[in-house]
C-alpha cells in the first residue's frame, strides 16, 4: 500500500491495514472525540507461530499497542476486551 492509499484509507471498510495484515473483524471506538478502531488481523509478516493480532488503529491506519496471538479463540476473547476498556 502507498503512502497515497493509506491517506484515503476508509478503516470502516477496508479488507488490509497498510502494514498488509487482513482485518478478520473490527470494532469503531470514538477515544476523545476521534475515530479509532480495535482490530483482530492475520499478519503473515510476524510468524507462523503468532498469527493473530489486535491492535489499535486511527484513521491513517497507523495501528498500535500490538496483541500477539497464536490461538484463534484468544485473539477474539483479546478483541472483545480491549473494545469493552476502550468504549468506557
Amino acid at each position: 500500500m502507498t503512502v497515497a492509499e493509506a491517506r484515503t484509507l476508509d478503516m470502516a471498510t477496508t479488507l488490509t491495514l497498510p502494514n498488509g495484515a487482513s482485518i478478520l473483524a473490527r470494532q469503531a471506538l470514538d477515544i476523545d472525540g476521534d475515530k479509532h478502531w480495535i482490530v483482530l488481523c492475520l499478519w503473515s509478516e510476524n510468524s507462523v507461530y503468532e498469527p493473530f493480532v489486535t491492535w489499535l488503529v486511527d484513521e491513517g491506519g497507523h495501528a498500535a499497542a500490538g496483541h500477539y496471538f497464536s490461538d484463534i479463540h484468544r485473539a477474539v476473547e483479546d478483541l472483545r476486551k480491549r473494545v469493552d476498556l476502550y468504549s468506557v
